[in-house]
């Protein structure tokens, strides 16, 4: 994989979001197992991960990059007392870019995300 760099990327991460909101969904709907584990609640993210194409799996290491430095900004204008404050429902404001929790229990079981 090309070297990550240390710019946060705002659209990409919105675009990598979506994308992966929907790919989760096709791949629960897809694979009875993952569908079967998820409803046990023993469903975890890196058996998602698992089942994705290779391509899928860069894109998801470079979606975690984009959130740890997303993280890192949130930190930063915290300690600074700039941008949303932190607040322990939402954390630094939507967590979830431009989707609301609510776009997110509309679509998808809780225990997936």
């Amino acid at each position: 994989m090309e070297e990550q760099s240390q710019h946060w990327d705002e659209a990409l991460y919105n675009e990598l979001n979506l994308y992966f909101k929907s790919r989760i969904r096709e791949l629960l709907e897809a694979n009875p197992a993952l569908l079967q584990r998820q409803q046990e609640n023993k469903l975890q993210l890196a058996d998602l991960v698992a089942c994705m194409p290779l391509e899928d799996q860069n894109r998801w290491h470079r979606f975690l990059h984009l959130d740890q430095l997303k993280l890192n900004q949130d930190l930063q204008n915290h300690l600074e007392g700039k941008g949303e404050p932190f607040n322990p429902g939402t954390r630094f404001g939507n967590p979830f870019g431009t989707f609301s929790r609510q776009d997110l229990d509309d679509d998808l079981p809780k225990e997936t995300w």
